[in-house]
């Protein structure tokens, strides 16, 4: 019925198709659809419209349609962080997209069920395409600006970016240097209870208080690499990166009231300094891109480290750890493609190599050091076909089988040890065709959800006086099965998807109780688990982005409701269990507007809205309401020069409360952060050429995931 409504509410409002109509000399031509469905893709043309002076890639992303941003982050409605692919080739540095202008984009394209040949672990993907470079020579692109937060002083923060190219003929030859500096705060309050049972007799732990922290960072970012255009079919190319942080500090402010059963127990003032230190970061990518008569061939190779060593003193509670994490990764793809009948074949292959140490040390006798080594080997085949039907549409079918060999050693107690393979196939399949002006795409896949690494131990770790922080390593991966309708007319478009999560991964919180820590002084464990039963979750949304004039809207209305009903251990009920529905919907709006004025001065006004409801097992308790509002200016030739003003969190209201039930304890937590900030940047370009280079990259889960 939902998708049948959907349906018939785009359908109501057509009329003409965009058209050009010639009559005696006078072309009279209207406004062209800016989005479109192409096969299994949402895609956006950005040149030309009101995205192209969106600022960076990154702000302008926010604003596409199928795409949202929540708080700094960028996400596809109802599928979370995408992948990104520029050109071609996969990003691994997020903050990259802060460094590429908007007017350099061509168009994007938005896959929220991506296809076989991207790993199971993708729920959607975000592929954007830039304009084709134009001249030799070298060419260079520099923005420098400072980000202020408003109630805080203290926290400014510079940033500056060097962008450099050159190229003659076939050869190519480019890099960055980047300096960023971050400051952010974290403002909590919470009130918590726990419930347990000690011989027989009911007891309730309630703590109340709040929490500041502030973390200040410092780093460095250098890239270089080069292309070789061999011929107008063979290139082939190297990027190398290094990641550099010069300082990363976090102090934590703790003052909690601890009361049992209704009488004062207790005062906590806990003051805990955190300084983070990591070796240099190293990522390889190597590509080849070629065509062998009709048959292509897309050939990846990376080689990544990263590290970090975290040094924490709890100076109230005398209590200091040191832990240290070290990853290391091989990965290779290749992906040949042939023409077969109405279509293309492609086929493939994807092997990628982890080991990850971890060292954990801690001066408390109830909380044992930790020395593990964990091990994963994943390999991966994968074939999909792409028809194309003329009138009657495209079809896509594919299936990806993955290996995966994971191997645990806890140093310290063997009988922890963890070996096993998981085999995996999940199948895809997508079809779209366009009924006069209305094109319709639907899609079907299976996807997995792999635990991070430094989840997949048994080492307690010690985060505050009432908070232990304990990884799983029995966790299973999160199996989930979804089906998508997207439709398109004009500038509508709208979207329904049916999602069922099976072992969904969910973080979970348990009393902690040991001879040194009696329930008295009420500490939680948090830990990752997988929820016992599957998890429903539908999302649908339309979008409109019309054109008036001068002015541009891009408004997004959507729903999303999960369902979900858990049975939970409680001590206060006689059976001590009870039945718990996480099923209240979450409505969201997300307003952008642009207004495009002479003498090239533009104007932005943003709102996103999101309502209370439950999302897996805590429930979002208020309204929240982020505003920004931005005014840019362009100058010189070829707009090479320009000057961008903004303001976020306007109303300063991004922050969440929520409320997690876990049958023996409860928690209400409120979340006040550093977003309410004036950013300034001025960016220059002069002679810019963008690089011709094709890279994809491989094994980007596991890097993520690291």
């Amino acid at each position: 019925m939902l998708v049948y409504a959907l349906w018939y509410i785009i359908a109501l409002g057509q009329n003409k198709d965009d058209s050009t109509v010639v009559l005696n000399e006078v072309t009279v031509r209207t406004i062209a659809p800016k989005t479109k469905l192409r096969g299994d893709a949402i895609v956006t043309k950005v040149q030309g419209s009101a995205l192209e002076k969106s600022g960076s890639l990154h702000e302008m992303l926010g604003k596409v349609p199928g795409m949202m941003m929540q708080g700094e982050n960028l996400e596809v409605i109802g599928k979370g962080a995408p992948v990104f692919y520029v050109n071609g080739r996969k990003l691994y540095d997020i903050e990259e997209l802060k460094r590429m202008r908007s007017e350099d984009v061509l168009e994007v394209e938005v896959i929220n069920d991506p296809g076989a040949q991207y790993d199971a672990t993708v729920r959607s993907v975000v592929r954007i395409r830039t304009r084709k470079p134009q001249g030799e020579g070298f060419g260079f692109d520099v923005i420098t600006g400072h980000s202020q937060d408003l109630r805080q002083a203290e926290f400014a923060d510079p940033f500056a970016t060097l962008n450099f190219n050159y190229r003659h003929k076939g050869f190519d030859v480019f890099g960055m240097v980047n300096n960023w500096n971050v400051h952010t705060l974290q403002y909590a309050t919470a009130d918590q209870h726990i419930f347990t049972v000690d011989n027989n007799t009911l007891n309730e732990n309630w703590q109340t208080g709040w929490a500041d922290t502030r973390t200040s960072g410092h780093g460095m970012n250098y890239a270089l690499g080069a292309n070789w255009m061999v011929s107008e079919k063979h290139s082939l190319g190297l990027r190398f990166q290094i990641d550099q942080m010069l300082s990363n500090e976090s102090p934590l402010l703790l003052h909690e009231d601890v009361y049992n059963n209704g009488a004062f127990y207790k005062d906590i003032v806990s003051e805990t300094f955190t300084r983070y230190s990591a070796p240099l970061g190293y990522n390889l990518n190597s590509y080849y891109n070629g065509q062998w008569g009709k048959m292509g061939i897309d050939w990846n190779f990376d080689w990544n480290t990263k590290g970090a060593t975290e040094d924490m003193n709890s100076v109230s509670d005398n209590i200091s750890s040191l832990s240290d994490a070290q990853s290391r990764l091989l990965a290779t793809k290749l992906v040949l493609s042939y023409p077969l009948w109405k279509g293309m074949l492609n086929a493939g292959i994807e092997m990628i190599w982890v080991n990850r140490n971890i060292d954990y040390t801690i001066n408390q006798d109830y909380i044992a050091d930790s020395h593990s080594k964990t091990e994963e080997d994943t390999y991966t085949a994968f074939v999909e076909y792409m028809a194309n039907f003329g009138r009657y549409g495209v079809a896509k079918l594919g299936a990806r089988y993955e290996c995966v060999k994971f191997d645990y050693a806890n140093l310290n107690h063997s009988d922890a040890n963890v070996c096993d393979t998981h085999h995996g196939l999940y199948p895809s399949l997508s079809y779209s065709v366009q009924l006069g002006t209305i094109g319709l795409s639907l899609s079907y896949n299976t996807k997995t959800v792999r635990p991070n690494f430094y989840h997949l131990t048994d080492a307690t770790t010690y985060a505050s006086h009432s908070i232990l922080m304990q990884g799983n390593s029995q966790l299973r991966n999160q199996i989930q099965h979804e089906l998508g309708l997207n439709a398109r007319w004009r500038w509508l478009l709208g979207a329904v998807s049916y999602t069922q999560s099976e072992h969904m991964i969910s973080q979970w919180q348990y009393p902690y109780i040991s001879e040194q820590t009696p329930a008295e002084e009420g500490v939680l464990v948090y830990r990752r688990i997988n929820l016992p039963d599957p998890v429903r979750t539908f999302i649908g949304y339309v979008n409109a982005s019309p054109t008036f004039g001068p002015y541009t809207m891009n408004w997004t209305l959507g729903y999303q409701q999960q369902f979900l009903t858990l049975e939970l251990n409680d001590p206060r009920e006689a059976s001590g269990r009870r039945s718990k529905s996480y099923n209240d919907p979450l409505f969201f709006l997300n307003t952008n507007n642009t207004l495009r004025l002479k003498h090239n001065w533009q104007m932005e006004c943003n709102l996103n809205l999101n309502s209370p409801g439950h999302v897996q097992n805590y429930r979002l308790m208020r309204w929240n309401a982020g505003l920004s509002a931005t005014i840019q200016k362009t100058f010189l030739p070829n707009n090479a020069l320009t000057l961008r003003l903004s303001a976020n969190d306007i109303l300063y209201r991004t922050g969440q409360d929520l409320l997690m039930d876990s049958g023996e304890s409860q928690m209400y937590q409120c979340n006040r952060h550093s977003s309410q900030r004036i950013n300034l940047s001025i960016r220059y370009a002069f002679n810019q050429t963008k690089s011709k280079y094709k890279g994809t990259g491989a094994g980007k889960d596991a890097k993520d995931r690291m």
